[in-house]
């Protein structure tokens, strides 16, 4: 409406725009309680003899691999998007308008010739033959079914896969280029220090109650 307003403005229909000043309001970060245990029972059950959400726990290895976001960018993957001379996927970031080379492990390389032979539709995820839009659904009736005491989508699968990264002490920098977002978005909204530098930090400090090299104590009552 802002934009609509504005234009009016700018083909002199109005004087000016009523909502000129109008800003949205700062949505509340979803905080995601997904595990990596969690995911892979998830995965499990999904993929277990019998079950018709077999796609599901294709399309968590797909995410798990390729950490694009959910919606277009995952689900509009093609095996034409592969290059398998240099071992990874073209992939195109929509939200940020970049695009990325991701490279792939040899073990996920193998399973996606193997699809391949077996695809309908050349999407590297699809369901009876054709492509998907969502699996929100499939993916928290699974984690319904598990008994999981929270709500899970698509998204978790990422941001677990951004947090993991982070607590392996991945640069931040490679993280982003695969994510398809920003350092600074990253230190803003994933990146706890204390989860990766903590235990080191306090490992590698002195103690005051020990010996130094230089071979005095640090006496920490002075009146004694």
């Amino acid at each position: 409406m802002k934009t609509i307003f504005e234009y009016g403005v700018d083909q002199r229909h109005l004087d000016k725009n009523p909502l000129r000043k109008w800003k949205t309001g700062k949505e509340t970060r979803r905080k995601s309680q997904l595990t990596l245990e969690d995911l892979r029972k998830i995965q499990a059950e999904a993929n277990r003899k019998g079950s018709r959400c077999k796609h599901l726990a294709w399309a968590i290895e797909v995410a798990w691999r390729i950490p694009v976001r959910p919606g277009d960018d995952l689900y509009g993957l093609r095996f034409e998007h592969i290059d398998w001379n240099k071992c990874g996927i073209q992939v195109y970031h929509t939200k940020v308008r970049r695009s990325a080379f991701i490279q792939l492990p040899d073990d996920f390389l193998w399973e996606l010739r193997a699809r391949q032979k077996q695809s309908k539709s050349g999407y590297i995820i699809e369901y009876q033959g054709k492509p998907i839009k969502r699996l929100d659904k499939a993916l928290s009736n699974t984690a319904e079914r598990l008994g999981l005491n929270y709500d899970v989508i698509m998204y978790d699968v990422r941001h677990l896969w951004i947090t993991t990264a982070i607590d392996q002490g991945f640069d931040p920098s490679v993280i982003a280029h695969m994510a398809g977002t920003s350092i600074e978005m990253i230190h803003a909204n994933y990146y706890e220090p204390h989860a990766v530098e903590q235990s080191r930090m306090m490992q590698g400090m002195p103690d005051l109650n020990k010996e130094e090299n230089t071979g005095k104590v640090i006496n920490i009552d002075k009146n004694k």
